[in-house]
Protein backbone atom coordinates (compact mmCIF):
# COMPACT_ATOMS: atom_id res chain seq x y z
CA UNK A 1 0.00 0.00 0.00
CA UNK A 2 1.53 3.26 -1.12
CA UNK A 3 -1.43 5.69 0.58
CA UNK A 4 -1.18 8.27 3.72
CA UNK A 5 -4.15 6.72 5.83
CA UNK A 6 -4.70 9.47 8.76
CA UNK A 7 -7.27 9.10 11.67
CA UNK A 8 -7.18 12.72 13.06
CA UNK A 9 -8.84 14.33 15.74
CA UNK A 10 -9.81 17.96 15.44
CA UNK A 11 -12.42 20.43 16.39
CA UNK A 12 -14.56 18.02 17.92
CA UNK A 13 -14.32 15.09 15.45
CA UNK A 14 -12.31 12.17 14.42
CA UNK A 15 -11.42 12.53 10.72
CA UNK A 16 -10.41 9.38 8.28
CA UNK A 17 -8.35 10.53 5.11
CA UNK A 18 -6.33 8.79 2.33
CA UNK A 19 -3.43 10.88 0.95
CA UNK A 20 -5.11 14.55 2.52
CA UNK A 21 -8.15 14.00 1.38
CA UNK A 22 -10.92 13.31 3.73
CA UNK A 23 -13.20 9.84 3.10
CA UNK A 24 -15.23 10.36 6.94
CA UNK A 25 -15.76 12.71 9.64
CA UNK A 26 -17.42 11.45 13.16
CA UNK A 27 -17.49 12.20 16.39
CA UNK A 28 -17.60 8.83 17.59
CA UNK A 29 -14.42 7.49 18.11
CA UNK A 30 -15.51 3.66 17.86
CA UNK A 31 -16.95 4.27 14.04
CA UNK A 32 -14.04 6.63 12.89
CA UNK A 33 -11.64 3.74 14.14
CA UNK A 34 -13.47 1.04 12.24
CA UNK A 35 -13.37 3.10 9.10
CA UNK A 36 -9.65 3.77 9.68
CA UNK A 37 -9.14 0.17 10.36
CA UNK A 38 -10.91 -0.94 7.22
CA UNK A 39 -9.28 1.33 4.94
CA UNK A 40 -6.05 -0.09 5.89
CA UNK A 41 -7.39 -3.54 5.30
CA UNK A 42 -8.77 -3.00 2.18
CA UNK A 43 -5.12 -1.39 0.65
CA UNK A 44 -2.89 -3.24 2.30
CA UNK A 45 -4.26 -6.92 1.73
CA UNK A 46 -4.07 -7.74 -2.38
CA UNK A 47 -5.20 -10.77 -3.26
CA UNK A 48 -1.83 -13.40 -3.37
CA UNK A 49 -3.53 -17.05 -4.01
CA UNK A 50 -3.82 -17.00 -7.85
CA UNK A 51 -6.56 -18.12 -9.41
CA UNK A 52 -5.36 -21.66 -10.42
CA UNK A 53 -4.89 -22.24 -6.90
CA UNK A 54 -8.48 -21.11 -5.51
CA UNK A 55 -9.97 -23.49 -8.55
CA UNK A 56 -7.78 -26.41 -8.01
CA UNK A 57 -8.00 -26.15 -4.07
CA UNK A 58 -12.35 -25.75 -4.49
CA UNK A 59 -12.94 -28.41 -6.45
CA UNK A 60 -11.23 -30.84 -4.04
CA UNK A 61 -14.41 -29.17 -1.75
CA UNK A 62 -17.43 -32.00 -3.01
CA UNK A 63 -20.63 -29.81 -2.39
CA UNK A 64 -23.60 -29.40 -4.89
CA UNK A 65 -23.59 -25.65 -3.58
CA UNK A 66 -20.54 -24.80 -4.56
CA UNK A 67 -19.91 -23.08 -7.62
CA UNK A 68 -17.10 -22.28 -9.80
CA UNK A 69 -16.92 -19.65 -12.44
CA UNK A 70 -13.52 -20.00 -14.52
CA UNK A 71 -15.24 -17.47 -17.22
CA UNK A 72 -15.59 -14.23 -14.78
CA UNK A 73 -13.16 -15.73 -11.73
CA UNK A 74 -15.99 -16.18 -9.30
CA UNK A 75 -17.02 -18.68 -6.26
CA UNK A 76 -20.21 -18.39 -5.14
CA UNK A 77 -21.89 -20.60 -2.00
CA UNK A 78 -25.79 -19.65 -1.61
CA UNK A 79 -26.04 -17.20 -0.86
CA UNK A 80 -22.31 -16.02 -0.37
CA UNK A 81 -20.07 -14.93 -3.53
CA UNK A 82 -16.74 -14.14 -3.90
CA UNK A 83 -15.25 -12.19 -6.80
CA UNK A 84 -11.52 -13.08 -7.49
CA UNK A 85 -11.20 -9.64 -9.68
CA UNK A 86 -11.47 -7.49 -6.64
CA UNK A 87 -10.70 -10.04 -3.65
CA UNK A 88 -13.97 -8.84 -2.33
CA UNK A 89 -16.83 -11.25 -0.76
CA UNK A 90 -20.55 -10.63 -0.41
CA UNK A 91 -23.25 -11.62 1.63
CA UNK A 92 -26.18 -11.79 -0.71
CA UNK A 93 -29.53 -11.30 0.83
CA UNK A 94 -33.00 -9.98 0.46
CA UNK A 95 -31.66 -8.18 -2.17
CA UNK A 96 -28.81 -6.35 -0.74
CA UNK A 97 -25.28 -6.87 -1.40
CA UNK A 98 -23.31 -6.67 2.21
CA UNK A 99 -19.20 -6.75 2.16
CA UNK A 100 -17.70 -9.69 4.33
CA UNK A 101 -14.03 -9.14 5.63
CA UNK A 102 -11.79 -11.68 4.49
CA UNK A 103 -12.32 -12.35 0.79
CA UNK A 104 -11.14 -15.79 -0.29
CA UNK A 105 -9.45 -17.26 2.88
CA UNK A 106 -13.27 -16.52 4.92
CA UNK A 107 -14.79 -17.72 1.50
CA UNK A 108 -12.87 -21.06 2.00
CA UNK A 109 -13.62 -21.23 5.85
CA UNK A 110 -17.31 -21.36 5.44
CA UNK A 111 -17.47 -23.33 2.53
CA UNK A 112 -14.78 -25.85 3.77
CA UNK A 113 -16.61 -26.26 7.36
CA UNK A 114 -20.27 -26.50 6.01
CA UNK A 115 -18.77 -29.37 3.44
CA UNK A 116 -17.42 -30.82 7.01
CA UNK A 117 -20.59 -30.82 8.51
CA UNK A 118 -19.00 -29.03 11.33
CA UNK A 119 -21.22 -25.68 10.81
CA UNK A 120 -24.84 -26.87 9.75
CA UNK A 121 -26.15 -23.20 8.93
CA UNK A 122 -23.53 -21.27 7.49
CA UNK A 123 -26.22 -18.52 6.74
CA UNK A 124 -27.02 -17.77 10.13
CA UNK A 125 -22.72 -17.19 10.41
CA UNK A 126 -23.23 -14.92 7.93
CA UNK A 127 -26.18 -12.90 9.38
CA UNK A 128 -23.70 -12.35 12.47
CA UNK A 129 -20.78 -11.38 10.59
CA UNK A 130 -23.54 -8.61 9.11
CA UNK A 131 -24.08 -7.66 12.63
CA UNK A 132 -20.28 -7.49 13.42
CA UNK A 133 -19.47 -4.87 10.85
CA UNK A 134 -22.91 -2.96 11.73
CA UNK A 135 -21.55 -2.84 15.65
CA UNK A 136 -18.34 -1.26 14.37
CA UNK A 137 -16.84 -4.52 15.20
CA UNK A 138 -14.38 -6.55 13.54
CA UNK A 139 -14.38 -10.55 12.80
CA UNK A 140 -11.40 -13.05 11.63
CA UNK A 141 -11.07 -16.94 10.69
CA UNK A 142 -8.52 -19.44 12.02
CA UNK A 143 -8.64 -23.37 11.46
CA UNK A 144 -12.25 -24.13 12.68
CA UNK A 145 -12.68 -21.14 14.95
CA UNK A 146 -14.67 -18.08 14.42
CA UNK A 147 -13.62 -15.15 16.29
CA UNK A 148 -14.99 -11.64 16.70
CA UNK A 149 -12.88 -8.73 17.84
CA UNK A 150 -14.27 -5.55 19.77
CA UNK A 151 -13.13 -3.80 22.98
CA UNK A 152 -16.41 -4.62 24.62
CA UNK A 153 -15.36 -8.32 25.24
CA UNK A 154 -13.14 -9.14 28.10
CA UNK A 155 -9.34 -9.44 26.38
CA UNK A 156 -10.78 -7.65 23.02
CA UNK A 157 -12.25 -10.65 21.29
CA UNK A 158 -14.29 -13.98 21.69
CA UNK A 159 -14.34 -17.00 19.86
CA UNK A 160 -16.33 -19.83 18.83
CA UNK A 161 -14.71 -23.14 17.64
CA UNK A 162 -17.08 -25.12 15.58
CA UNK A 163 -14.45 -28.99 16.22
CA UNK A 164 -14.93 -28.49 19.64
CA UNK A 165 -18.17 -26.67 20.60
CA UNK A 166 -16.42 -24.30 22.70
CA UNK A 167 -16.89 -20.80 23.35
CA UNK A 168 -13.48 -18.62 24.04
CA UNK A 169 -15.18 -15.10 26.45
CA UNK A 170 -11.79 -14.45 27.01
CA UNK A 171 -11.78 -14.80 30.60
CA UNK A 172 -13.00 -17.86 30.38
CA UNK A 173 -13.55 -20.81 27.39
CA UNK A 174 -17.02 -22.81 28.22
CA UNK A 175 -18.86 -25.41 26.21
CA UNK A 176 -21.29 -24.43 24.82
CA UNK A 177 -23.51 -24.05 20.71
CA UNK A 178 -22.99 -21.35 18.26
CA UNK A 179 -26.46 -20.49 18.84
CA UNK A 180 -25.48 -19.80 22.76
CA UNK A 181 -22.21 -17.80 21.01
CA UNK A 182 -24.19 -16.06 18.75
CA UNK A 183 -26.45 -14.90 21.75
CA UNK A 184 -23.32 -14.22 24.15
CA UNK A 185 -21.36 -11.62 21.29
CA UNK A 186 -25.50 -9.67 20.26
CA UNK A 187 -25.78 -9.27 24.10
CA UNK A 188 -22.55 -7.45 24.21
CA UNK A 189 -22.69 -5.87 21.00
CA UNK A 190 -25.58 -4.36 21.65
Amino acid sequence: MNSKVALIYENGEFIVSINDSIVSKDKDIEKSFFSFKQIIENNSKREVTSWSDIEDAMSKIKNDMLEINSDHKTLSFGVMKYFHATGKLFYMNNGTMTPLIGGYQFFKFVVSMTANNEMLNYSELLELCKVIIEKNATYRAEETSFIVSSAKFNYGEAGYNFSTNKINKGASIENGSFEEYKKYILELLK
